[in-house]
């Protein structure tokens, strides 16, 4: 039996004796009385000789704890408990053992019956009746809302998505018609992003790779695209004035119907880019390589195009009114029905150039390179061409009324129907020349060198021929001379 249940049960047995032998000595006699009878009367308070145990109401009660009373066991009623006469005074006797275990917990019991429901209340009064054509448009209202926040989560998406900041990675990412006005993107990564519609106004975009990217009908008015990759960018219809593209590589990039009025595309790599009915009136283009490039019907007014390379280009229908092009070079070139007028093409390389029915009065062509080149129904009227190469070049019935060809070096030149009116020719070397059926009226060809050239059938009148070198020269009358015959 544990001790925790044994301790109590002694207690309660002692009790009981005790409460026995109360009982039992009511009369007054003490079977325990002393003869000594000490002052204390411990006699009369025994329980039990066999226990040598002892009664008292209080611990007050108890005697004086010394050698007579060492040992003795005394129930103390105030405590319902013991104590003992011990060598270090009275002790209370511990009868409990130490707290057990706590025991497991007992099943939960099971829930209460639901109570009785509660009386309902009062009825509300009667909405107000709504106008339906108001329900509506704040049905419309809504569905524009959602739509408007369902844009902006989604333009959230891409900006959170991609670091759209300096030097941060947006590549692949959709952009498109997103406002990034006056933002700092310099080197920023947008291979292959999608721009279109975007607003990029005044933005620093140096150094930024833009490979691939869709820019269609972006707006890149006034934005630094300095040194920025454009390679294979599709910029058709971009809005691009004033941009600054200064040595950007645009390489085969598409820029159809784009607008880069007054933009700096200088030292910029244009090579193979399309930029058909591009609008480009007073940009600056110079020492940029255009080569193949397409600027079929550009409009290239005012153009700044000085050291240029444009080989194997294509001009053809283009406006370069008042361009520049000195020193230019435009070999192989197609400027076909091109508009040059009053365009300077000093020192320009029109090798095997095509100039079909281009307009090139008032032009400035002097000391060119226009051999071998193709100037069919070319307008040359008033334009300067003093100095200029024209070996080999063909210039059937071209119009260069008034125009200064001193010192020009026409050998072997076709010039048959060419309309030569007022044409200075003093100096030019037309040796070889084909000057059949061609006018020449009022012309100057004074000491221009004539040898072997043909004047068959050329309709000659007004003209001076002073110290013009004649040799095996075909006059009009077909016949070869080695003299002047004019």
């Amino acid at each position: 039996m544990r001790k925790e249940v044994l301790a109590p049960l002694i207690v309660l047995l002692m009790l009981a004796s005790m409460g026995g032998y109360v009982i039992m000595n009511n009369d007054g006699n003490d079977p325990n009385s002393s003869d000594d009878d000490d002052e204390n009367d411990e006699g009369n308070n025994l329980i039990g000789d066999e226990w040598d145990v002892y009664y008292v109401d209080s611990v007050d009660d108890l005697p004086a704890c010394n050698s007579s009373t060492l040992g003795r066991l005394y129930y103390v009623a105030s405590t319902s408990g013991f104590e003992t006469c011990t060598s270090s005074g009275w002790a209370f006797v511990e009868l409990t053992g130490s707290p057990g275990n706590d025991g497991a917990d007992g099943v939960n019991g099971t829930d209460g019956a639901d109570g009785a429901d509660g009386v309902d209340g009062i009825n509300g009064t009667d909405g107000v009746d709504i106008n339906p054509d108001l329900v509506a448009n704040l049905q419309s209202d809504n569905a524009d809302l959602v739509n408007a926040v369902a844009i902006l989560e989604s333009d959230l998406l891409n900006a959170t998505s991609c670091q759209v900041v300096a030097w941060g990675d947006c590549t692949n990412h959709d952009l498109s018609g997103m406002n990034l006005s006056g933002m700092n993107l310099n080197g920023i990564d947008l291979r292959g992003a999608n721009l279109n519609n975007a607003v990029l106004t005044g933005a620093d975009l140096r150094n930024a790779d833009l490979t691939n990217a869709d820019l269609i009908l972006a707006d890149l008015s006034n934005a630094d695209l300095r040194f920025a990759d454009l390679r294979n960018a599709n910029l058709g219809g971009a809005e691009l004035i004033f941009a600054n593209f200064h040595k950007a590589d645009l390489t085969y990039a598409y820029l159809g119907y784009a607008w880069l009025g007054s933009a700096d595309l200088s030292y910029a790599a244009l090579t193979g880019a399309d930029l058909s009915y591009a609008h480009l009136a007073g940009a600056d283009l110079s020492y940029a390589d255009l080569t193949d490039a397409s600027l079929y019907r550009s409009e290239l007014d005012s153009v700044d195009l000085r050291s240029a390379v444009l080989t194997n280009a294509d001009l053809r229908y283009a406006d370069l009114y008042m361009a520049d092009l000195s020193s230019a070079d435009l070999t192989n070139t197609r400027l076909d029905e091109a508009d040059l007028r009053y365009a300077d093409l000093y020192e320009a390389d029109l090798t095997k150039a095509s100039l079909y029915n281009a307009t090139l009065s008032h032009a400035d062509l002097g000391r060119a390179d226009c051999t071998n080149a193709n100037l069919i129904l070319a307008d040359l009227s008033n334009a300067n061409l003093m100095n200029a190469v024209l070996t080999n070049a063909n210039l059937y019935n071209a119009v260069l009324t008034n125009a200064d060809l001193r010192n020009v070096d026409l050998t072997n030149a076709r010039l048959v129907y060419a309309d030569l009116t007022n044409v200075n020719l003093s100096g030019a070397d037309l040796t070889n020349a084909d000057l059949r059926q061609s006018l020449i009226d009022s012309a100057n060809l004074n000491g221009a060198d004539i040898k072997f050239a043909d004047f068959s059938d050329a309709t000659i009148g007004h003209s001076t021929f002073t110290n013009s070198y004649w040799h095996q020269t075909t006059w009009t009358d077909g016949v070869r001379y080695d003299s002047n015959q004019a």
